[in-house]
Order: structure tokens, then sequence, then C-alpha cells
């Protein structure tokens, strides 16, 4: 059965078809090699061209092999080529719909998982920063962990739809610049834009995904995972912080 990744991973795929997808890939590991390989696609895609380091090539090497016939490799790369012209395009134009994005720099690498302390470890393995892990399974599933320079950002489903997370350590986001700011019972001060940004223990957060009552719960229930975290490690500061990383 072919499965629509692009549409999944954007968050355009009906939410019951996500959902179930979602749940697919946790007990189908062939279903979750083959979302692995599209998304080493998407992560060389949105490298702008540069050298790529994928902890997933391996992943997809067994995919391959698996399910895709040797005489129709040929004709899939050419495929694969084509597409990822055409995403490297909607990338460059979906970056510069918001402005309040804390990062404005490609992913380097981009790792599939569900696993919140394999997704943190494998961001820390490469960042400059400690980024916590954030199991938010009250609210959203994670799917995917990606990283750039000075950033990191995770990516959930909630209701079928698209969530992420981006942070960054010692910066000031353009989301600071908004008047329009909420204060949340036990929370933080929220600043909403076309999503939603808070800032906690020297880090700067801010959460994209079509609803705001989903965000909100998922800055909540974050929030209440970083005091938990603050108490049980030390954070490390990155060894060197320019500002142009987060804006």
């Amino acid at each position: 059965m072919k499965h629509d990744w692009q549409s999944y991973r954007d968050g355009s795929m009906e939410p019951r078809a996500a959902a179930e997808l979602t749940d697919l890939m946790r007990t189908d590991r062939s279903v979750a090699a083959e979302y692995a390989a599209f998304c080493e696609v998407a992560s060389l895609t949105r490298a702008s061209g540069r050298e790529v380091s994928v902890p997933l090539k391996e992943l997809e090497r067994n995919w391959r092999s698996q399910f895709v016939p040797a005489r129709s490799r040929a004709r899939k790369k050419s495929a694969i080529l084509l597409v990822a012209c055409g995403a490297f395009a909607y990338g460059a134009w979906f970056l510069t719909l918001d402005p309040n994005r804390i990062s404005s720099s490609t992913a380097t690498a981009e790792l599939a998982t569900a696993d919140p302390a394999t997704a943190a470890s494998w961001v820390n393995s490469h960042v400059t920063f400690t980024a916590p892990p954030m199991d938010l399974a009250k609210t959203a599933t994670l799917v995917s962990a990606r990283y750039g320079e000075g950033w990191a950002e995770y990516d959930y489903r909630a209701g079928g739809e698209a969530y992420s997370i981006t942070l960054c350590y010692g910066c000031r986001p353009n989301f600071l610049d908004t008047k329009d700011v909420i204060s949340t019972q036990d929370g933080p001060m929220v600043y909403r834009c076309k999503g939603s940004g808070w800032q906690q223990l020297g880090y700067a957060f801010y959460v994209e995904g079509p609803r705001e009552s989903v965000r909100l719960q998922m800055i909540s229930e974050a929030f209440k995972i970083l005091k938990q975290w603050k108490r049980q490690s030390m954070i490390y500061a990155p060894k060197s912080v320019k500002k142009s990383d987060c804006q």
C-alpha cells in the first residue's frame, strides 16, 4: 500500500487517516522504515544543497532493497530528484511564511523517532547546547526531530494534525516583538503570532500548528516538563551564541 508521506508530514492529511498511519508505524517496522526514508529525502532537500549527515542511510538502503525492484531503481532515482527539486522550492517558500520562527536556517539532518529520549540524545550529539527531551504524550505524539545551526526542533502529531516545537538557547527570537501576549494558568507568558512562543530556563520555544488551543496545551505540558527537567539535569549553555542564529 502506498502512503502519502508528504501530506502526513505537512499536516494536510485527513486527521483520522494520519492517526491511523501513526499507529501503523508503531507496529509495522517496514512502514516506519518507509517514512524514515522519506524524511531523509526531505532532510537532504532542506539542507539547500549542503553536505548532509543523515543517520537513516542504512535504513533507507534496507527499505529500498526490500520494496524497490532493481530494474525500477533508475526511474525511482529520477523521480526522487524531480520531487526533491520541487520540495526544495516549496521549502524555500515555506520558510518565508512566518517571520517569528526561531530558525531561519535550513535543517542539517532529521531523525524519525517516537521516543523523546532518543530524539533529545540524537539532537544533543550534534548541537552545542543541551536540548531537553519533550515528552508531550498527554497532548501530542512525537514523530521526528531535526536540528540546524543554533536550533533544534521536535515534530508531533495531535488529532492527526502536524505540530512542532522549535527551540534555541540564549537567543532573542523575533516573537518577543509582538504585543499580543497572554497569561496562562500555572504556565508562562505566551507570545501570540502565527504560532505561540515562550521563554523558559534561558531557552526560547516556538510552537507551530493549526490550532491555538492545542498549541497552548503543548506549552502547558512542556512548561511542567521543563521545570522537572531543571531539577534533574544540568543545563549546558552553548559554546557560542549568535543572535542571528535565532532570528
